[in-house]
């Protein structure tokens, strides 16, 4: 997605939400972050979230929304592994189709699932794990489409731009100085820049 495509949709935007103050810089951070996806894909994200918000979207609400349908919903992630605890049973080992979907299940423990006796809290557990599961792969995801100067900008935020600094006992624990001012500039730049 390039810049002007950002500026059209930021027109779309401000129809939706007309009380909503746009800024230039808000549109470069978007068009920055968001420029890895397709146009069409950001405008189905942003249709998708007016039609379920009355508020502005926030930018990891656009980005949550572009993530690619290849997950399964929790519902269904739910009957694949009910549908292995049937097929596979206790003592094998199965595999799954999904990344979310195998950590929430190593996380429960496979032989307490087969073994359970409360599939509602089961339930309750499989889906807020699972929940969490899918926001942490749609954040690796949209953090690789970054721009590869970006990540490392962003990496180099809040590291010491010096050797580690101990104080004269010989302590290596000393308080170590926060984000540097030229990595914040880096950071600033990348975003901004018209590129």
């Amino acid at each position: 997605m390039t810049y002007p495509e950002t500026v059209e949709l930021f027109g779309l935007l401000a129809a939706a939400y007309p009380k909503e103050p746009i800024t230039e810089a808000q549109i470069a951070l978007y068009a920055a972050l968001l420029g890895a996806y397709s146009v069409e894909t950001v405008r189905e994200a942003v249709l998708r979230h007016i039609q379920q918000s009355p508020w502005f979207p926030r930018l990891n609400e656009v980005l949550d929304q572009t993530t690619p349908g290849d997950q399964a919903d929790p519902d269904q992630a739910r009957a694949e592994v009910q549908q292995k605890i049937r097929s596979v049973g206790y003592y094998r080992h199965p595999t799954w189709s999904q990344l979310a979907i195998a950590q929430v299940v190593e996380a429960l423990g496979w032989q307490n699932l087969c073994l359970s006796t409360n599939p509602e809290a089961d339930r309750a557990h499989f889906l807020r794990f699972y929940g969490t599961g899918r926001q942490r792969e749609q954040h690796r995801q949209h953090w690789t489409q970054l721009p590869a100067p970006l990540r490392q900008a962003l990496d180099t935020l809040g590291k010491p731009d010096r050797p580690s600094v101990s104080d004269p006992k010989g302590n290596h624990d000393a308080p170590q100085p926060k984000a540097t001012r030229p990595a914040m500039t880096e950071c600033h730049r990348m975003i901004f820049s018209d590129s």
